[in-house]
């Protein structure tokens, strides 16, 4: 049946999701985020009269002064505990419900008494965004992975059908490490169904979803095939060393371990850069399994690590004070990489 669901919700007329009994908090919440929604679509048109194409909604820390002026609730209001109740409902959390509403042609949300549609879901999706990017989240105290994981959900509804595009399978298991599932396999099996992989016959033969196999051994076969199959080694970004190794843990040390579900995550993921060009990677074969062997160059080495203090702003001031600082010491620099780009842009390159 777990092999057979994603036909099954892909050709589902209509997908139903019970969201629960409980009601009352609801016209409360959806208050509120229509009030955010608000903010966030004039903060938006403004950015695209100043510019003149659609403007990403930059992060700010909350003051008073911005809080009145938005003319929103009260910091202490119910609606604001409403909107923090909606969205921390444990089916936004849950990591099958992924492929049940990103396969779905259409999908009902029922709540007590209310119904809520996918048009409704979607539209409210930046609301979320708007609410941690405006730090009400931290001012609030509010579930930040709750919070992220609800518009993962939201942003996924009928997302296949909508756009015709699977996500990788890399990028849908790292997004999705604080979904909770009853079984470490999912981590794998959950997604996969909705991966750009799914389409390959070897890759769905390997990762079939077989429970009688160790977790750990599900991992290692989803990290050899993703190595093969993407021709690169972003997956040994994911490894988080766990506070303590049991005896049952026979993995490799370059095989991440999802069933942790840490929330640290690599900033190397974010550029979409090779610095080996279109060079293709190479394997090499390893009579032991637990030994990945791969051949690579030596461009450079470490001289020298800092650490850099904290400020009072906290992290929306201290990533600007660290690119200044990089970008005021390689621009000075007369000398350019050794391909000819400036010292600067070959550093945000790798």
């Amino acid at each position: 049946q777990v092999v057979m669901m994603g036909e099954i919700y892909s050709q589902a007329k209509t997908v139903i999701v019970w969201l629960g009994e409980k009601d009352v908090h609801l016209p409360e919440a959806m208050e509120l985020v229509q009030a955010c929604l608000r903010e966030y679509w004039k903060e938006k048109t403004a950015l695209q009269t100043d510019i003149g194409v659609g403007g990403i909604i930059s992060p700010e820390l909350l003051t008073d002064e911005k809080h009145v002026l938005r003319r929103l609730p009260p910091l202490n209001a119910p609606q604001w505990k409403a909107m923090s109740w909606f969205f921390g409902l444990p089916w936004f959390s849950r990591l099958w419900i992924l492929q049940e509403v990103a396969l779905a042609k259409n999908v009902i949300a029922l709540i007590g008494g209310y119904e809520i549609h996918a048009s409704v879901f979607r539209d409210i999706r930046p609301a979320v965004e708007w609410i941690m990017k405006k730090d009400y989240a931290r001012i609030l105290r509010l579930d930040f992975s709750a919070l992220l994981n609800a518009e993962f959900v939201l942003h996924n509804i009928s997302a296949i059908i909508r756009d015709e595009k699977r996500q990788p399978l890399l990028k849908l298991m790292r997004e999705t490490r604080k979904f909770s599932c009853t079984r470490p396999q999912d981590r794998v099996f959950a997604v996969l169904g909705i991966a750009a992989e799914n389409n390959i016959q070897s890759v769905r033969n390997s990762l079939t979803a077989i429970y009688s196999r160790h977790y750990q051994e599900v991992y290692w076969t989803a990290v050899l095939l993703l190595i093969n199959n993407n021709g690169n080694l972003d997956v040994l970004n994911e490894v988080r060393t766990p506070p303590i190794f049991v005896a049952k843990d026979f993995r490799p040390s370059w095989v991440a371990d999802w069933s942790h579900g840490h929330s640290k995550v690599s900033v190397l993921h974010a550029v979409n850069f090779k610095a080996c060009g279109d060079m293709v990677r190479e394997l090499e074969p390893s009579l032991d399994k637990r030994i990945l062997r791969v051949k690579g160059f030596e461009v450079d080495s470490i001289r020298e690590c800092r650490i850099f203090p904290s400020t009072r702003t906290g992290v929306f001031g201290v990533i600007p004070t660290i690119w200044a600082l990089t970008f005021s010491n390689l621009s000075s620099n007369s000398g350019g990489y050794v391909n000819g780009d400036a010292l600067a842009v070959a550093f945000t390159h790798t």
